[in-house]
């Protein structure tokens, strides 16, 4: 791995000892390789497995988080049989390490473009619904473009990708927008259809309002549209009778055509394999605009800057239906 050093505060008495790539705290030094170690042990809550995931020994992991924290002077880690966990002092520390790992990669990024070169990479975000279906088309025809610039997607709940982005955990999240403190570029509309049980007297409907659900069993993604649902229902003075909240779609379409439910889901969320029945579209239409967001414009890597642009011509070109206004 290439660690670039760049100009850092932590505390007032640190200095950068540019010939030996240190930060120094009197006559102590703090590395990249460390700050690396420590995010990777937290991450894996594991010496052995960060050892295996950075190719170190298991001895030169313990030892370097170690140093870390006699430099530092507190400690990092609680160390227990169940895991490794940061200590209070750890998770303040980590936001601050994160961020001065992605400012590393994005210096050696930005360098490696004025020399001409589409390498570095990129960490992405996603909500499970787009994950499955929009992101790997981008993802499939961005990797084509450029090859030299790694991927790593990662899944995880609104709150949790949300949070990914305020800590640097991921370069971009691909989210329902607005969101509030952080970059945002719009690129889709997601509507909600409706799928209904087998032989269900609605069937023959071409659409379906909010009342004609107000007494229906529902099975609704978690992690998704819950919220969205919830508040289309309110604007009618009703609430939603929620049976289940599912993560996988496949097991929601499942279970309705087991006749257990009626299902709620982003357009977007549903493989076209799995279409049991028709959709029927839920009016009146209140589409959620879903888009890719990042901490802070200003500090966007190129990659990432490469990854929007393609993403919205992605759009523009394969789902101009469905482009966000």
């Amino acid at each position: 791995m290439v660690l670039t050093i760049f100009s850092l505060s932590i505390k007032s008495d640190f200095m950068i000892d540019k010939y030996q790539h240190t930060y120094r705290r009197g006559g102590d030094a703090v590395t990249l390789l460390q700050f690396q170690v420590f995010v990777t042990v937290i991450e894996s809550k594991s010496f052995t497995k960060a050892s295996e995931q950075l190719g170190l020994s298991q001895s030169a992991v313990s030892q370097t988080i170690s140093a870390l924290e006699g430099t530092l002077g507190v400690m990092l880690l609680n160390r227990s049989r169940s895991g490794i966990t940061p200590t209070k002092i750890g998770e303040h520390m980590l936001m601050h390490v994160r961020e001065i790992l992605r400012r590393t990669m994005l210096i050696k990024q930005e360098a490696d473009a004025l020399r001409g070169l589409e390498v570095g990479t990129l960490r992405i975000g996603s909500i499970p619904g787009i994950a499955s279906k929009l992101l790997p088309k981008i993802i499939g025809t961005y990797a084509s473009r450029f090859p030299g610039i790694e991927l790593i997607v990662s899944e995880g709940s609104q709150e949790e990708v949300t949070n990914w982005v305020f800590h640097s955990v991921v370069d971009l999240g691909l989210l329902p927008l607005p969101i509030e403190g952080v970059g945002s570029f719009p690129l889709i509309q997601d509507h909600l259809q409706v799928f209904l049980t087998p032989h269900h007297p609605l069937q023959q409907q071409a659409s379906l309002s909010i009342e004609q659900l107000a007494n229906e069993p529902l099975i609704l993604p978690k992690y998704s549209c819950v919220g969205q649902v919830r508040e289309q229902f309110a604007a009618v003075g009703l609430v939603p009778q929620v049976l289940f909240e599912v993560r996988d779609t496949a097991t929601i379409l499942a279970m309705v055509q087991e006749g257990i439910g009626v299902a709620v889901l982003p357009e977007l969320s549903i493989p076209t394999s799995l279409h049991p029945t028709p959709a029927l579209p839920l009016l009146p239409a209140s589409p959620r605009t879903l888009g890719l967001v990042t901490r802070c414009i200003q500090t966007v890597s190129p990659a990432a800057s490469k990854f929007v642009i393609h993403a919205q011509e992605y759009v523009k070109q394969d789902c101009p239906h469905l482009l966000a206004v």
